[in-house]
This record gives C-alpha cells, structure tokens and sequence, in this order.
C-alpha cells in the first residue's frame, strides 16, 4: 500500500489498526512467498541453462573429435594415393577405398551433428570456428603438381603393365621398315 492509500492513521480506533496491521502482514507474507518461488525457479533454470552448457561442450568435443579423425584420414588417404604404384598396389586401392568409403561416413554423420548442435545452440551465441588463409600461390601450384602426379602416375602404371603382357612385336607404335 502507498502512503496515500492509507486512512488518517490518527483517527483510527484500536480495532481498525489491528485489522488495517493484520492486512499488511498478509500482503508482505504473500510478497514473500512469491519472492521465493521466483528464486526457486530462477536456480531451476540456472540449473537447466548449466545441463544445457555442457551437453552444447559435449556435442563440440565430439565434433572437435571428429573433425580431428576427419583430417587424420585424409591425410592417409593422400599417402596412399602417393603410393597407388608398386608390388602391392592393389591391395593399397583396395584399403583406399575403404578408407574414403569411412572418411564420407564421418562427414556426413559431422554434418549431421552440427546441425543438430546448431538447431540447439541459441541465436544470440556467435559460432566460434578459427579460419585458416588461403594458401600462397606456390603452395597451390605445388599441390596441383601433386595431385597430377597422383593421378597420373596410377594411369601411367596400369598403362605400363598392360604394354608388358603384349607380345614384343606389338610394343612399337610405328611400322618397322624391313631390311
């Protein structure tokens, strides 16, 4: 109640000071009561927000996790690319395929997680992901020289065995002048 809500305290009887005093005491036990029932929910909710923390730190070390495995197989991947040609070249094809079969399961399924993890996360919170640099102009030219001879390299081999099993007479391209 304000102040000028209230009666002329002064004209009051004993009766209606007691019973205006009863009233009073009512009304700041119910402030009360709702004053804890909102502290009460406000720790449920902190509590909640904190569950939700770390479910969110969870979720992004398993991405962490599996981001880290993704980048380990490529890097294998293009080790084995490397060494396609040689004595055991098809059982390296076969493991490679394996491999990459295993690396698209991983991304997809990364994916999938981010976008649950995004769906989840508040808007408010920015997303956190470090950017790498483009890479110099030297470093492309040397992986587009890389990634030539990794692919060519393979067709040169498999070419080259081919050429083997045909007779002697067939390896020259040109007609031979008889003597």
């Amino acid at each position: 109640m304000d102040a000028a809500q209230l009666p002329d305290l002064d004209g009051l009887d004993r009766e209606a000071l007691k019973t205006l005093l009863i009233a009073h005491q009512e009304e700041l036990r119910t402030l009360a009561a709702l004053a804890a029932t909102r502290q009460e929910e406000l720790r449920s909710l902190e509590a909640e927000l904190d569950s939700h923390r770390q479910t969110l730190s969870e979720q992004d070390d398993q991405l962490r996790s599996s981001s880290e495995q993704i980048e380990h197989l490529k890097l294998v991947i293009e080790k084995l690319r490397r060494r396609v040609f040689g004595v055991k070249s098809e059982k390296i094809v076969i493991q490679l395929e394996q491999l990459e079969l295993h690396l698209e399961d991983l991304e997809s399924s990364q994916a999938e997680s981010e976008a649950a993890v995004d769906r989840v996360r508040p808007a408010k919170e920015p997303q956190k992901r470090s950017r790498r640099k483009p890479l110099p102009s030297i470093c492309r030219a040397r992986l587009s020289a890389t990634h030539f001879r990794a692919t060519a390299v393979p067709t040169a081999a498999v070419s080259c065995a081919s050429s083997a099993k045909m007779s002697p007479n067939s390896w020259s391209t040109s007609p031979t002048a008889s003597r």
